[in-house]
């Protein structure tokens, strides 16, 4: 069952960082409208292209690897560990430092990301004992 689990985590983290990849490359706008981020310059728009399509495209190619790879899956996990985790605490240190954000999308993203990253956190901590 614990297998399953992985193996299904695996694959929607594959997923969602698959369409932000494809979001960031093809059509970056659509990621930064919802919270009032513009992207005023073509060095802007190249930069979340290159950040977004690499590193989201990477992290998902790492993810299914896992998910399809029994050898690979722990690394898989702890990837998702250190990406989630990492989204976790940019978040919550700029909020300390700057303030909360207006866009509810920033909440929204902050409770998903939480929520995945304590998930991901006990499947691979399960694999470590």
């Amino acid at each position: 069952m614990r297998t399953e689990i992985e193996t299904i985590s695996l694959w929607l983290l594959a997923s969602v960082f698959t369409g932000v990849a494809v979001i960031g490359l093809c059509v970056p706008s659509l990621l930064f409208d919802p919270t009032g981020l513009t992207l005023d310059t073509l060095a802007g728009v190249a930069e979340i292209r290159a950040a977004y399509g690499g590193l989201f495209g990477g992290a998902a190619y790492i993810f299914a690897m896992g998910a399809r790879e029994p050898t690979r899956r722990e690394q898989a996990l702890f990837l998702a560990v250190l990406v989630l985790g990492g989204f976790v605490l940019g978040r919550l240190l700029s909020w300390g430092l700057d303030g909360a954000p207006e866009a509810p999308v920033a909440i929204i993203n902050l409770v998903a990301e939480s929520v995945g990253l304590v998930a991901v956190f006990l499947l691979w901590r399960g694999r470590r004992r």
